[in-house]
């Protein structure tokens, strides 16, 4: 008996168990690759419905941020509004203040020019009709009156730079009465 295919013959299992290998290894490899996927997708899918929460409550976040600062914006608005009318009632009552120390001012001085310009007139403001104690007057009006003119002299310089001091100080008052005003009326 002649065998042919020698080589053939025996290379047929061996190209059968190669083949079987290779489709075991590439089956292998597929379902590897097939598995990653849906790994792949499962985590594309969780990422995906993290990015869609983390969008929402970053809208929701955006959304309340402005929300909050329209509300801030038209707060701060009513405030600068309130602010404003406290702002003109303060300064009608420092205007009301001012005039009225304008004629004290006046006053004073007239009353210190007149003094010196006429020596029978007293310093000193006129007395009231009846004083409710005359006992308990402490001083004599006419001695008080002599000592005032020899004190701030006949031209009466000293008179007036005291009359300059008590005026800025009665000026620093208002002002300062003024913003304390303010101040309470603002719950400050």
């Amino acid at each position: 008996m002649k065998q042919r295919g020698f080589l053939l013959a025996g290379m047929l299992p061996y190209l059968a168990i190669g083949a079987g290998a290779i489709i075991l290894v590439l089956s292998l490899a597929l379902w590897f690759q097939g598995t990653r996927l849906d790994k792949a997708r499962a985590s594309l899918a969780t990422e995906t419905a993290n990015h869609k929460l983390t969008k929402g409550r970053y809208e929701a976040f955006t959304t309340d941020v402005k929300v909050k600062g329209e509300a801030a914006a038209i707060r701060a608005k009513e405030q600068a509004v309130a602010d404003q009318k406290a702002k003109e009632k303060a300064d009608e009552y420092a205007k009301l203040l001012y005039a009225n120390l304008a004629v004290a001012e006046r006053k004073l001085r007239d009353a210190g020019a007149r003094a010196r310009t006429d020596s029978s007139r007293s310093i000193l403001p006129a007395t009231q009709a009846a004083a409710k104690r005359p006992d308990r007057i402490t001083f004599d009006r006419a001695e008080l009156d002599r000592a005032l003119r020899a004190y701030f002299g006949e031209e009466g310089a000293l008179f007036e730079d005291v009359a300059g001091l008590v005026i800025e100080g009665e000026k620093g008052r208002v002002e300062l009465d003024n913003a304390r005003r303010w101040a309470q009326e603002r719950g400050l």
